[in-house]
This record gives C-alpha cells, sequence and structure tokens, in this order.
C-alpha cells in the first residue's frame, strides 16, 4: 500500500481566528497597562503595541458614527432643499399677484383717465355675474340704490361705452350691453360729425349700423362716438370703429358694422357716470 505523505506544513488559523488573538492580547495589555501603578518603560511599550489594537477594535463604531452624521447631512439637505422649494413656490405666487394687480391698476388708471375731461363724479363697481343666454347681454354689478345708481346711467370700462344701467336694486344693478339686440346709441362719425345709430346684434364683437344713406361718407376704420343727443349718453365717448362698409344691390342703405371699442366679453371694472360738468 502506498504510503500517506504529510503535509509539509500545518493549516495554520483561519483570519477570523487571527484577529480575535490579536484582539484578545490587546484587551490583556490593555488591562495590564491599567493594573501598572508605576510609570515604567513597560507600560510605554504596552501602550504603543495596544494603540493600533484600539483603532481597529473602535472602527465599526467610527465607522457608524461616520454614517449617520452622512445620512443626517443628506436628510438635513433634503429638509433645506423642500423649504426653498416651498418658499420660492410662494414668492412665484405672490409674484403673479402682484403681477395681477399692477395690471389692474393700469387698467384701472386709464379708466379713471377716461373720465377726467368730460364728466364730474364717478363710481367704481365691479362685474358679480353675467347673463346665462347668449341672446340677451347684460351683466350685474355690485353697486345699486344705496350707492346712488339710477335707471338709464351710463357705464363705461377703460376703452368706450359699455351699456347703461336697466335694473336697480338695493345693493346690486343691471346693466345691458351696447351689443345687446334691444339697445341703440346715438352717435356720430368724428371725422365728419355725420349723425348714426348704433345698434347691438347679439354678438360681443360686433355692431350695426342702421339706416345710413349710400351717399353718406362712411368709411372702413373711421371712429363712432356718443353724439350726445336725446341726454343719456354723454357726447364724446368712444363706442366703436367701422370694419365694413357695404352697398349690397335692392338696398336702400348701406350696409354697416362696426367693433365695440369696450372689452364686453371681458371687463371685471366699470365706471357709472353721473353727468356732464358745466
Amino acid at each position: 500500500m502506498p504510503k500517506e505523505h504529510k503535509p509539509l506544513f500545518k493549516k495554520g488559523p483561519s483570519v477570523f481566528g487571527r484577529f480575535t488573538l490579536v484582539l484578545a492580547v490587546g484587551v490583556i495589555l490593555l488591562i495590564v497597562s491599567f493594573m501598572t501603578r508605576k510609570q515604567n518603560p513597560l507600560q510605554g511599550i504596552l501602550t504603543n503595541i495596544a494603540t493600533p489594537l484600539y483603532m481597529v477594535s473602535d472602527m465599526p463604531t467610527t465607522v457608524s458614527a461616520w454614517v449617520g452624521r452622512v445620512m443626517t447631512s443628506k436628510d438635513d439637505l433634503r429638509l433645506q432643499n423642500n423649504q426653498l422649494e416651498a418658499e420660492a413656490l410662494v414668492l412665484k405666487g405672490k409674484l403673479q399677484k402682484l403681477n395681477a394687480l399692477s395690471v389692474e391698476n393700469a387698467r384701472l388708471r386709464e379708466l379713471l383717465g377716461a373720465t377726467q375731461k368730460n364728466v364730474g363724479r364717478v363710481l367704481l363697481a365691479e362685474v358679480m355675474a353675467v347673463s346665462p343666454n347668449p341672446l340677451y347681454h347684460y351683466v350685474m354689478i355690485n353697486k345699486g340704490r344705496d350707492d346712488g345708481v339710477t335707471v338709464g346711467q351710463p357705464v363705461i370700462d377703460q376703452s368706450g361705452l359699455f351699456g347703461q344701467v336697466v335694473e336697480v336694486a338695493k345693493m346690486t344693478s343691471r346693466v345691458l350691453l351696447i351689443s345687446d339686440q334691444r339697445h341703440a346709441v346715438p352717435a356720430e362719425v368724428s371725422r365728419n360729425g355725420l349723425r348714426v345709430t348704433i345698434e347691438g346684434d347679439s354678438h360681443y364683437h360686433q355692431l350695426t349700423v342702421p339706416n345710413v344713406a349710400p351717399t353718406s361718407d362712411v368709411q372702413v376704420g373711421d371712429l363712432l362716438l356718443t353724439s350726445g343727443l336725446g341726454g343719456l349718453f354723454p357726447r364724446g365717448y368712444p363706442v366703436a370703429t367701422v370694419t365694413e362698409v357695404a352697398l349690397e344691390k335692392g338696398q336702400d342703405y348701406l350696409t354697416i358694422k362696426a367693433k365695440p371699442l369696450a372689452e364686453l366679453h371681458y371687463a371685471r371694472q366699470l365706471l357709472l357716470l353721473f353727468g356732464q360738468t358745466p
């Protein structure tokens, strides 16, 4: 039978075993160091030997503390980032509100500027509701009898004639728009003073000028102003601009269409006029 060959080298302890042995030696040296009362060279040697072992044994705690600090820092940064994003959103919202207020102030200045030359006292009102029926054009405003509003009172916006008050309650009023098919405005062509009448036809962006003779001097682009006839609307307020002038075959009058200058479909702030100055 073949002889068994013994290994030349015996298998040594595992890495874990060696680490445990070194750690145990370090603990023993630490105990010896504390038990030694007197300062002597052996204590210094033992301390130098034990220092690396302290560092190795304390490494898990050090690493854990470092990881904890890193995670805490990340959480703090994430929290700060969320707070900054929230503050930025709030600031953006405030900026939008400021922009809206700036636009609204500009409109109000234009609105008030439209009345400086022609009328005395005015009253600022705000649109509360609009007619749900597309054939009847009127709005409800937040001023009424308690504010001195009366039936027939003219109403303007920052661009031109808007309509007139047709119904008054204690704290609200109903305003009929110039685009309503029941509304008519005595007007004149600003270029030559030709007297015309502007009527609504249930379209917010279009008015009609009926009963104008074919020989009349009316051109596309002419500005139509209130004439003051009838005493209802003060003279000189812009109403519309002419967009179409045509003479259809067999018709006795011109077909004239005009675009209202007031923002009939969008205006929110209005002015009620109380009469002309002397």
